[in-house]
């Protein structure tokens, strides 16, 4: 994912992937968050990282 955000840093699916993917293995809900603001940045209609950045903000609020 990062490779392809090296090519296109505009890729929404590698954005709002490696939100999830740096969320599983790290737990690292800050930079998810970042990647998933990144890509509704880009794609505004981009309902999966939409959902994504809702939940994990929520999620956040509430450590």
């Amino acid at each position: 994912l990062k490779h392809v955000l090296t090519i296109d840093k505009n890729h929404v699916d590698a954005r709002y992937n490696l939100g999830l993917a740096l969320f599983m293995k790290n737990e690292d809900i800050d930079e998810a968050i970042t990647h998933f603001k990144e890509a509704v940045t880009i794609d505004p209609k981009h309902l999966l990282s939409q959902h994504a950045l809702k939940t994990f903000t929520k999620m956040k609020e509430e450590e």
